[in-house]
């Protein structure tokens, strides 16, 4: 098989890149349903799915109710003229319809877009510091006049800037950059969509965050243990702890700092199995048929090949041994490369054995995949792929 790089997977090659991320003010009471339904009809809504949803986008009514020492105070009910209403089930879902055409204006001059619901980020990339000002600034631009157009409110003073580049860059830069009207200080770290995204993209700033954020669970789940069997203690570990270490792995998860999580991990194992401080968690963890930190990031880089295998085209490269079923790495240039969720999930599934490789069965390769690393139990990546699977 031969890698496809497409535009989700971006590699940090030649090109500089920087990313902005739009904030928007009250992003969904700023929408004009009228806008709203034109662009439906034009996405093919029409006939009586049109009136549909225009009779639950218009005329919406809401008043304010304030209760204080049984008082009960209520103010006029009031006609609302725009917004959709956050929290809906259609709501972000006609939120991203009303966004959608942001993305076609801009990728007209082949740049990257990605909007998930009111957060919208772009990326920019050139080999040239200045000329990659420009064409932010061009997208900057483009996107407020469309946001204006489109009744929306930039946010200005909360949208950021980010420069990504490798830290042994010798390249000039400003820290700031300038457009008539706006300027712009570049972030060093931003935080999207609950991941925190450094410059250098060596994550250890979102790792020092969660570290401190699963200690605290730590704190509460030793303060709980007293008062719940180990069945209860186990739920409270899957639905604090590990989901919060779980959300984004697949693109932190492979960095120096991934012990420091690995460590707290074992913390909070000890205290929902109450063992003893110094024991050891090694063989625990398969018995109890949970992931260590290393094994679920490997699970999650598997699945991700899985699901996205379009992304790779099959080729009979009658290399060496022709009875391989390994998938050829990308060309590239930078160690940093190696480090991002395609090249890794790459790296990882050439390490399965053909067996489980040549399962085109989502749920048998999940279940397949999930028994093999629960069963390794690795206490580093090293493990994995140096050790026998």
């Amino acid at each position: 098989m031969r890698y496809s790089p497409t535009p989700s997977m971006v590699t940090f090659e030649d090109a500089q890149l920087k990313q902005q991320f739009f904030d928007l003010s009250k992003a969904y009471d700023s929408i004009d349903t009228i806008y709203l339904l034109q662009k439906l009809e034009c996405y093919g809504v029409r006939g009586n799915a049109n009136k549909w949803l225009k009779s639950f986008v218009t005329n919406r009514k809401q008043r304010v109710t304030i209760t204080q020492n049984n008082v009960i105070a209520k103010s006029k009910i009031l006609t609302r003229s725009t917004g959709i209403d956050q929290g809906s089930t259609l709501g972000g879902i006609l939120f991203i319809i009303y966004l959608n055409d942001l993305g076609v204006l801009l990728l007209k001059i082949q740049e990257f877009v990605v909007n998930y619901v009111d957060d919208t980020s772009l990326l920019v990339s050139d080999v040239n510091f200045e000329e990659l000002t420009r064409k932010a600034g061009q997208l900057f631009f483009k996107s407020k006049t469309w946001f204006d157009q489109n009744k929306l409110i930039l946010n200005e003073s909360k949208s950021k800037a980010i420069l990504f580049d490798t830290s042994r860059s010798q390249k000039e830069k400003s820290n700031i950059i300038s457009w008539p009207g706006y300027s712009f200080q570049l972030s060093d770290c931003v935080k999207f969509l609950g991941v925190h995204i450094d410059q250098f993209l060596n994550w250890r700033q979102h790792t020092e965050i969660l570290s401190i954020k699963l200690s605290r669970i730590c704190f509460a789940l030793r303060s709980i243990t007293r008062y719940m069997n180990e069945r209860t203690l186990k739920i409270v570990y899957f639905g604090n702890f590990e989901s919060n270490y779980n959300y984004g792995i697949i693109f932190w998860g492979n960095n120096e700092n991934l012990n420091k999580i690995f460590l707290i991990q074992k913390r909070a194992f000890r205290i929902v199995f109450k063992l003893n401080f110094r024991e050891s968690c090694r063989g625990k963890f398969r018995d109890k048929n949970i992931f260590t930190v290393f094994g679920l990031y490997l699970f999650e880089c598997l699945l991700f090949l899985h699901k996205n295998r379009h992304n790779f085209t099959e080729e009979n490269l009658n290399l060496y041994n022709t009875r391989s079923l390994d998938i050829n790495f990308p060309a590239h240039r930078l160690t940093l490369t190696e480090k991002c969720p395609s090249y890794m999930s790459i790296r990882a599934f050439n390490k399965l054995p053909n067996q489980i490789k040549c399962i085109t069965d989502y749920k048998l390769f999940r279940n397949r995949i999930k028994n093999l690393l629960v069963m390794l139990e690795p206490y580093s990546l090293a493990e994995y792929f140096e050790g026998a699977v």
